[in-house]
C-alpha cells in the first residue's frame, strides 16, 4: 500500500490549514536541534550576514 503523502501545499497552511512536516523534514529539524544542545549556534555576525544574503531592499 502506497504511504499517503503528509504534506499541504504553502497556501493552504497560510489559509489556517494544518502541515505535517515530512520524514526528511523532521530528520532536519532533530539535526539542527542536535546541534543546539552541543552548543552549535551562529554568532549574532553570521546570523546579520546569513539575513543580508536574503534580504530584499
Amino acid at each position: 500500500m502506497a504511504k499517503r503523502d503528509q504534506t499541504i501545499p504553502p497556501q493552504d497552511v497560510r489559509d489556517g490549514g494544518e502541515y505535517y512536516a515530512t520524514a526528511d523534514e523532521l530528520r532536519m529539524i532533530d539535526a539542527a536541534l542536535a546541534s543546539i544542545d552541543r552548543g552549535e549556534v551562529a554568532t549574532e555576525s553570521e546570523v546579520k550576514a546569513a539575513f543580508a544574503r536574503f534580504r530584499r531592499d
